[in-house]
């Protein structure tokens, strides 16, 4: 299982519009969340009628949840009620990682935001991915800093840099 968060690439790399994911699952489940009242309705056949096969087609052994398709929906609507987009993003990594021998989530840059706080608390290992240039790894730097403190250490995180360049040793 593999879940993208950002699959704002659609068209551009010739795949065909994916019109459903993360975003409409979310809406749909945090509609029907009460505080403090179990999280039956997060199950499996709930969150694969939003996903999607893989560029390769259905022939694969991957199953695809596209993310939010555009940066602005995290600011919409349905992501106001902080405690329900935690509590049902919880339970979806919790019941996906369940029903699959391995889980990925593809999350951005803001571990603040609550898709992407759930992920890190909810993973096994984490990668940090950052390109070999100067101003990515003083960034990362003070990002693991950062991450450090939010989740009390960095025993989980693993840094990959994407490519070696001589110049930066």
């Amino acid at each position: 299982f593999m879940h993208e968060s950002e699959m704002n690439f659609g068209g551009r790399r010739g795949l065909k519009l994916i019109d459903r994911g993360m975003y409409d699952l979310t809406a749909q489940l945090v509609q029907l969340w009460q505080p403090g009242e179990p999280l039956s309705f997060v199950t499996m056949p709930a969150i694969q009628k939003f996903m999607t096969y893989p560029p390769f087609g259905q022939q694969g052994n991957l199953d695809l949840l596209p993310g939010l398709f555009h940066p602005t929906d995290g600011g919409t609507e349905v992501f106001k009620n902080r405690r329900a987009v935690l509590d049902v993003t919880r339970e979806m990594v919790r019941v996906v990682s369940r029903a699959y021998d391995f889980t990925v989530l593809d999350i951005g840059q803001d571990f603040t935001d609550a898709y992407h706080q759930v992920a890190i608390q909810e993973a096994d290992d984490v990668l940090v991915i950052v390109p070999p240039n100067v101003t990515a790894l003083i960034d990362t730097k003070f990002a693991l800093r950062s991450l450090k403190e939010a989740f009390g250490g960095l025993g989980k995180f693993r840094l990959l840099i994407t490519g070696y360049d001589e110049r930066l040793g």
